[in-house]
């Protein structure tokens, strides 16, 4: 039941790691993962994981944000701060990283926040759509900083929209979820937000093929 929220992002790791991932930042997602056990385990001895869901659209999509899409990412800003290596080998560190360390807190979250009942949104859709948004994340910063170096300003406002969009739409699609409200419509959006990373890479991948 619980089997593809514990491997899909292990699995995605894997596959990263063996198609276009440095195999250098491979610790990195070693080191996600145990930061990952260790914030959890603080969280278990000394901080409650019940709440009471509010029917508040807002109030759920703030608690999501802070909570999933934000306070996680400190790691990586963390690792930016203090890490030696070249702007352009810490952009690439985001994604193995933090799915390292996703791998271990978003299991722990949603099974602990949803009490005992889960859904097939908990355990199929939501690890999905988080898989997205680190990928997205990512791809948004590494292109970012490209198109600051080539200095096109189209660029630029192209992937500071998308770094944006990938960091806030999980939770509004988190909180329509919760409270049952317009989510066909954010199912929607979900699929897009889910399926243009992919778009956008494959793209690139078929504008390389071509250049050679």
């Amino acid at each position: 039941m619980y089997l593809f929220l514990f491997i899909l992002l292990p699995a995605a790791l894997f596959i990263y790691f063996n198609t276009i991932g440095e195999k250098k930042l491979l610790t990195l997602s070693f080191t996600g993962i145990i930061t990952g056990i260790v914030i959890c385990g603080i969280r278990f001895i000394f901080f409650t994981s019940h709440r009471i869901i509010p029917d508040s659209f807002f109030s759920n999509y703030f608690f999501y944000l802070i909570n999933i899409a934000i306070l996680p990412n400190i790691v990586y800003g963390v690792f930016f701060l203090i890490s030696k290596d070249t702007i352009e080998l810490k952009l690439k560190a985001l994604f193995p990283l933090m799915a390292g360390f996703y791998t271990i807190y978003l299991p722990y979250y949603f099974l602990t926040l949803s009490g005992s009942v889960y859904s097939n949104y908990d355990l199929f859709l939501r690890p999905v759509l988080y898989l997205a948004f680190l990928y997205g994340l990512s791809m948004a910063i590494e292109r970012l900083y490209k198109a600051f170096e080539e200095k096109n300003n189209m660029k630029k406002i192209i992937y500071i929209v998308m770094l944006v969009l990938y960091m806030i739409i999980p939770a509004a699609i988190d909180s329509s979820y919760i409270i049952n409200k317009a989510f066909p419509l954010f199912a929607i959006i979900g699929i897009v937000y889910i399926l243009f990373p992919v778009i956008l890479f494959v793209l690139g991948k078929l504008g390389k093929s071509k250049e050679n």
